[in-house]
């Protein structure tokens, strides 16, 4: 993952160290891998489990147009926050895995998360919430 210094910026943004991003990494079991998007889509460091097989890690390419895919998903979810409210995450659920996508405001970035099917995404962000208020 890239490395950033965790301190606030001039924007009163924070930044998504290296190491909160593998305290999220490895704070729940079923979380296979991670992506850091910048608000444009692009993926600013990935993340991945020794749980996740080598086998199944996406190359470069693919990881770029998934930041892409993840960035648009959750922009289309916000036209809805008016009648909803505010969007937590936004799951995907597929045959053999999840992906679960949420934004990080307070850091002006967003992660997407590779998980096991079995996987509760409320639980995965319960954890996220409370490893992202301890710093």
């Amino acid at each position: 993952m890239a490395s950033h210094k965790e301190e606030e910026p001039a924007g009163s943004k924070l930044i998504l160290s290296e190491k909160v991003a593998k305290a999220i990494l490895d704070s729940d079991p079923s979380i296979l891998s991670l992506l850091v998007l910048a608000s444009d889509g692009k993926v600013s460091s990935v993340g991945r489990s020794s749980r996740l097989a080598k086998e199944s890690y996406a190359d470069q390419q693919t990881v770029q147009r998934l930041g892409t895919v993840a960035t648009v998903i959750l922009g289309a979810a916000k036209t809805a926050e008016p009648l909803l409210g505010s969007t937590e995450f936004v799951m995907g659920v597929f045959k053999m895995q999840k992906v679960l996508v949420m934004s990080l405001p307070d850091y002006d970035v967003s992660l997407s998360l590779r998980l096991s099917r079995t996987a509760s995404a409320e639980s995965v962000r319960d954890k996220i919430s409370k490893i992202l208020a301890s710093r």
